[in-house]
């Protein structure tokens, strides 16, 4: 499982530092409770974790995706709290805005889409992923068969 966690550089706006909670979320583990009415419809730009003084706007590019969840963190990023769904997409960007959400949140997303690798698809809904455009890793990454969309070896892959 990989995360971020949102800072602010001193000299301007808010920026996103990811961190690598741990290599993937458990597929027993409970869904987190979402809570659709505390996210807002956001803007699709710049790209990433935005902090604008108030709460963070949140987007994520994806032109086959069907679904994003913005997953969100305990201080220490091992422990999911909720799970709340990208409201809008705008010209192939997911996002939505936390008006509560603040410098120190850690946070990744899990995407879901086709599986189709022949056409280069290998959505997988199971995994927490990082946001591209995150500044920093917040904790460790161990390098593990887990951290691949696909069976290392599997002539699909």
């Amino acid at each position: 499982m990989a995360a971020q966690k949102i800072i602010r550089r001193q000299e301007g706006p808010m920026n996103t530092k990811s961190t690598s909670a741990s290599e993937e979320s458990s597929a027993t583990q409970d869904t987190p409770s979402s809570t659709p009415t505390r996210i807002r419809e956001g803007l699709p730009f710049p790209l990433g974790a935005s902090w604008d003084g108030l709460g963070v706007n949140f987007a994520l590019f994806s032109a086959n995706a069907t679904k994003v969840e913005l997953c969100l963190f305990d201080s220490t990023g091992e422990v999911e709290l909720e799970r709340i769904e990208l409201p809008e997409y705008t010209d192939e960007i997911y996002h939505g805005y936390l008006p509560d959400a603040h410098p120190g949140q850690i946070y990744g997303y899990r995407v879901y889409g086709p599986y189709d690798p022949k056409n280069g698809h290998r959505f997988n809904h199971n995994k927490l992923l990082i946001d591209p455009y995150a500044k920093q890793l917040v904790g460790e990454l161990k390098w593990s068969e887990a951290l691949f969309g696909y069976t290392i070896g599997h002539p699909d892959g």
